[in-house]
């Protein structure tokens, strides 16, 4: 229940990973292993930023009615975000966004195995009729390191704009990020999401997929998040096998390179074309040293065997690979 007469006139900071915007590829500065500025491009591609805003809590009743998504295991729970007892440590900084509070959920895994992968997507059909459909996956196979995204016992937040980030969990390597003033306004994308689902004709959100450690996969996985793990790690070997190859050969590795960012793909059918266009194009801007982008990709970990868990709404298509 929202705490509007205990909070009014108060603002609390949190902050919100700002997710899957099509106008904008913003960067979250990552650091990890020893290629702090790679990782942080990389996730740059990887469609998520971070943005502190601070809720000032109104009287005004939300105007969004989102249904909680159900949940494709029973051990995994699913809540409104605003009924969490983390919520009002949470907030935003502008009237203009408060939707985006009142259509987050939160996930909670009562499993005694870890989540290794995720996948939620949120279908809205504004005003006008026209849908838009925001796609939000999270994994812990980008680097050698673990982060677990979802340990035992523990609980992962998403609303329209991305993942709500909380306290780094036993087993987390956790995300480091450049300091942001709290008084910070959101920004155009933020606002834009956050308005179109105040007038919104519908919104929904679906638990699309979920991983355990074990490498079963449970949903209907229509975000097909096991190909696109898969995919990463191929794209990963081939542009380091095209680098490496061409250093060896004493020769420029930048047009190859090239030639795979002038090939067009629908970054939500091909995986494996997705990824080796976004590490070639980090590879491009030359932020660190290519011996550094080697190690980086020869450190993307090779997945699990994923296996079909008992799916809702149909069996996932092509566990393990990508068709």
């Amino acid at each position: 229940m929202r705490r509007d007469s205990q909070v009014k006139g108060r603002a609390s900071v949190g902050f919100f990973i700002n997710a899957h915007q099509r106008r904008s590829w913003p960067i979250l500065r990552v650091y990890l292993l020893s290629y702090p500025i790679l990782i942080s491009r990389l996730c740059g591609c990887l469609l998520v930023s971070i943005l502190p805003v601070a809720l000032l809590h109104s009287n005004c009743e939300a105007q969004v009615n989102v249904p909680v998504p159900h949940s494709p295991h029973p051990n995994v729970q699913v809540a409104r975000f605003s009924d969490t007892a983390s919520a009002p440590e949470t907030a935003f900084a502008d009237a203009s966004v408060e939707p985006l509070y009142d259509a987050a959920f939160s996930i909670r895994n009562n499993d005694q195995k870890e989540i290794v992968g995720i996948c939620v997507i949120y279908t809205i059909t504004d005003a006008t009729g026209k849908t838009y459909t925001h796609t939000f996956r999270k994994d812990e196979f980008f680097t050698s390191q673990r982060n677990v995204v979802i340990s035992p016992g523990g609980s992962l937040s998403v609303s329209p704009s991305g993942w709500v980030p909380s306290v780094p969990q036993p087993g987390s390597a956790g995300v480091s990020s450049s300091p942001i003033s709290p008084g910070t306004v959101p920004g155009p994308g933020l606002q834009d999401i956050a308005s179109r689902i105040a007038s919104a004709q519908s919104v929904s959100a679906s638990l699309d997929s979920i991983i355990f450690s074990d490498g079963s996969t449970w949903g209907p996985n229509l975000g097909r998040l096991n190909e696109d793990i898969v995919a990463r790690k191929i794209a990963a070997d081939y542009v380091l096998k095209l680098v490496t190859a061409a250093l060896e050969g004493n020769q420029d590795w930048k047009p190859a390179l090239k030639e795979l960012l002038a090939n067009r793909y629908d970054p939500e059918t091909n995986f494996t074309q997705k990824w080796k266009s976004r590490f070639a194009q980090q590879l491009l801007l030359e932020q660190v040293p290519i011996s550094a982008g080697i190690a980086f990709l020869k450190a993307i970990p090779a997945p699990m065997k994923f296996t079909n868990g008992q799916m809702l709404g149909g069996p996932a298509t092509g566990v393990g690979s990508e068709k």
